[in-house]
C-alpha cells in the first residue's frame, strides 16, 4: 500500500507541474521586442532612468549608444549624449530635451534573428502639444542576454529642403 501511495503522489506531482508550465504561455520575441521599445520611450518621457538603465544592453558610461543624423547630407549630430552616461544623465534635467518629445509612431517594423533583433519605426516629434517639430526614423538594435535590451539607437531627423 506504501508504494502505491508512493506512485500516486509521484504521478499526481508529474501532471501537476506539467500543468503549471502550460499555464504560462510565453510571449512571442517579436512582441517582447516592442514592448522593450515602447518602454525605451516611456521611460524618456516620464525621466524614468532606473527603468531606463535596466533596458539598456551594458549600460557602462562611455559605450555608444545614441547617434543622429539629419539633413540629406546625413549630418552626424554628436554630443554628450550620445554615450550611454550622457543619456542617463539627460534624462533628469527638466532643461533637457530628451523626453519632451511626444513621438507618434507609424510604420513601426521588427524584425527577429535569434537573439538579435531591429526596430524601424516612422515617427512624428511634437513638443508640449504643439504641432510636429520634426519627423524622420528610428532604428533600434536589440540583443538578448537574457531579457531584450536596446543596443544602440539611431535617429534620422528629416529635414524637408536641406
Amino acid at each position: 500500500m506504501t508504494a502505491r501511495y508512493c506512485v500516486c503522489v509521484l504521478v499526481l506531482l508529474v501532471f501537476y507541474q506539467s500543468g503549471l508550465h502550460a499555464q504560462v504561455p510565453k510571449k512571442p520575441d517579436k512582441q517582447l521586442v516592442k514592448e522593450t521599445f515602447e518602454l525605451f520611450f516611456e521611460s524618456l518621457r516620464n525621466k524614468d532612468s532606473t527603468t531606463l538603465k535596466s533596458i539598456i544592453y551594458k549600460p557602462s558610461d562611455s559605450r555608444w549608444f545614441f547617434r543622429t543624423f539629419t539633413g540629406n547630407h546625413h549630418r552626424l549630430i554628436s554630443n554628450g549624449a550620445s554615450r550611454v552616461g550622457g543619456v542617463i544623465r539627460e534624462v533628469g534635467p527638466e532643461n533637457s530635451l530628451i523626453g519632451k518629445c511626444n513621438n507618434t509612431f507609424d510604420s513601426v517594423y521588427v524584425k527577429v534573428f535569434h537573439r538579435y533583433a531591429t526596430v524601424s519605426a516612422n515617427y512624428q516629434c511634437s513638443v508640449a502639444g504643439d504641432s510636429v517639430n520634426h519627423s524622420g526614423i528610428y532604428t533600434i538594435h536589440f540583443l538578448k542576454p537574457d531579457d531584450w535590451k536596446i543596443e544602440r539607437v539611431i535617429r534620422y531627423i528629416d529635414v524637408p529642403g536641406k
